[in-house]
């Protein structure tokens, strides 16, 4: 494991990115994710769409091919 303080340590939780998202994390957690953020372009690119008005809750809408 590294001891980078820059570098993200294990996996980002779904849910703490969708609280992300949300604006809902205090300064530690809010700075976990960006540790992602800052690794991970196509994280990036999700959190940027994502942030767009509407598009958090038409996510957590979807449903995945099969689940009905």
């Amino acid at each position: 494991m590294s001891t980078d303080p820059f570098t993200p340590q294990g996996p980002l939780p779904p849910e703490l990115f969708q609280r992300y998202l949300r604006g809902e994390l205090d300064a530690a957690d809010r700075h976990r994710v960006e540790r992602h953020l800052e690794h991970d372009p196509l994280l990036r690119e999700a959190a940027e769409g994502l942030s767009m008005p509407g598009a958090l809750e038409a996510f957590r809408n979807l449903q995945r091919p099969g689940w009905n």
